[in-house]
């Protein structure tokens, strides 16, 4: 089953353009993409969701407590776009909001994460 609704949000506005030139072409219209931080997952917190953030580790580490006050029980967070040396960082600051880490991937020294809210 797939996503529905979609919310992307992204720091670049050249990004923001390209993906909703992309969603139009496509046809695709469950999905939202917004300018801005994690802020504005905090918006529509009223339901399970499951978040996907590609980003450096810095701004993930900053942003994880926005993420997980939108999170409810069994929601799903995937996280990469840092080194699999930055993994205990990632999990450390997780587990200290409440995530339990599931597990990791990596492909020439990149990471990816997921973690759920317990």
């Amino acid at each position: 089953a797939g996503a529905d609704p979609v919310t992307a949000i992204d720091i670049d506005d050249w990004c923001v353009n390209n993906s909703r030139d992309n969603i139009a072409l496509n046809h695709i219209n469950n999905i939202t993409v917004e300018l801005g931080d994690a802020s504005p997952c905090l918006k529509d917190a009223s339901h399970s969701m499951s978040l996907f953030a590609n980003i450096n580790r810095n701004i993930l580490l900053n942003d994880l407590p926005a993420y997980t006050a939108c999170m409810h029980s069994d929601s799903e967070i995937y996280m990469s776009g840092f080194y699999v040396e930055d993994i205990p960082a990632i999990r450390e600051r997780g587990e200290s909001l409440g995530l339990e880490f599931v597990h990791y991937r990596e492909k020439h020294n990149w990471a990816a994460v997921k973690l759920i809210m317990k």
